[in-house]
């Protein structure tokens, strides 16, 4: 026969207060008259990696300088911290983990999408070199992000590609526009320097509205303070792990 307290009383810890322990002469005695009961947060599961316990603590850092920080730490706190704990070894793990995931996918299709678009403009225009002459003006597209994240003092992040990418599909979109015009002015018989004046000419308000209509249709998203502008703005979440000996340590950035 086994005989034991309800599932309410087993549930709540008051009942550890009110039970009685029945001693050899038939008396019944408070639990808490005979032992200390104290309360303490315990572990509720043991975290592994790797098949190597694993603990973190994470902070929210509301700086802005991510990469001055990562590099002091990594510099200045890893190799002392280390160094006093030779069993406990380190990864990366977390946001830093899905950022370099995130950051490798975006190349890739970055570099897919500029193949594809070359080969789609090689055959519109019938040319090798004219997509070349199109997409040359990627690189100005990557200096004005520099320019723009020094302006606003954003340090480089995931988004910051994304941001890259449309500005290249606007560059290459209004070089589009400055070559075609330019061919056709060269298959009226025009000669290659009048051509690309009169081209400059002709497409010059087109280019420039669209440019400037682009740049002040992010300027809300860039200088709001609300949640969802903010969540485009690149942050740190500085994550840091210290555990007992025999573990691995997970750091989350």
């Amino acid at each position: 026969m086994r005989v034991r307290y309800s599932r309410t009383e087993r549930e709540a810890l008051d009942s550890l207060y009110k039970i009685k322990i029945r001693m050899r002469d038939g008396r019944e005695i408070p639990l808490i008259s005979i032992v200390d009961l104290e309360i303490k947060p315990g572990i509720n599961r043991i975290l592994r990696r790797d098949g190597k316990k694993i603990v973190w603590v994470w902070a929210e850092y509301n700086g802005t300088n991510k990469q001055a920080l990562i590099s002091k730490i990594k510099q200045e706190f890893f190799p002392g911290w280390l160094k006093r704990n030779p069993e406990i070894s380190t990864d990366g793990f977390g946001r830093n983990q899905d950022e370099e995931a995130f950051i490798n996918t975006v190349i890739y299709y970055e570099g897919l999408a500029l193949i594809i678009t070359y080969m789609l403009m090689a055959i519109a225009f019938k040319s090798y070199m004219q997509p070349f002459l199109i997409m040359s003006a990627i690189p100005f597209a990557f200096l004005g992000s520099v320019l723009g994240h020094w302006g606003h003092q954003i340090y480089y992040g995931a988004f910051s590609m994304l941001g890259i990418l449309a500005a290249s599909g606007v560059v290459v979109n209004d070089n589009l526009v400055l070559i075609d015009c330019l061919n056709k002015l060269r298959a009226k018989g025009y000669q290659p320097a009048v051509a690309a004046l009169e081209a400059g000419r002709l497409r010059f308000r087109p280019i420039l509205l669209t440019s400037i209509t682009t740049f002040i249709g992010l300027i809300p998203m860039l200088s709001g303070d609300n949640e969802q502008s903010k969540f485009l703005v690149p942050c740190l979440y500085l994550c840091a792990t210290d555990i007992k000996a025999k573990s691995k340590v997970l750091f989350n950035w």
